[in-house]
């Protein structure tokens, strides 16, 4: 007879496909969206800072920055913030059906009748 093996508790356990009746997927929390998206952001964020920190500037320049470490840990915590909205947001548009499998409950049958100007009859399905 057919079984299915799973783990339970740390102890393998064989259920007969016979006593199955239905598998359902693991509920999905929007962390794993916010961590990914936090990591981003704040990666995003650190290497914009970096790129745009000028210690060189020439007297042609418009502009010029010269960070402290304040500055980098809040412009790095911001885009870290955006970056968790939108890890969040992305992983809460992501939708599975959480059913995986439900066993049918058996053979059905369906009888119906065929009427039409020249035919008279029955049409018999059989479904499982």
């Amino acid at each position: 007879m057919p079984r299915l093996s799973i783990l339970v508790k740390g102890q393998g356990a064989d259920v007969p496909f016979a006593r199955i009746v239905r598998i359902d997927r693991p509920g999905d929390s929007l962390a794993n969206g916010a961590l990914i998206g936090f990591g981003v952001g704040t990666a995003l964020g650190l290497a914009a800072m970096a790129v745009d920190n000028r210690t060189d500037c020439a007297q042609v320049e418009l502009y010029c920055f010269n960070l402290t470490a304040g500055e980098y840990v809040t412009a790095t915590l911001i885009l870290g913030g955006l970056g968790t909205a939108v890890g969040v947001g992305i992983d809460a548009l992501i939708r599975r059906d959480r059913e995986i499998y439900r066993r049918g409950g058996g053979a059905r049958t369906t009888v119906a009748p065929a009427l039409g100007r020249s035919v008279r009859g029955v049409v018999v399905s059989v479904t499982w």
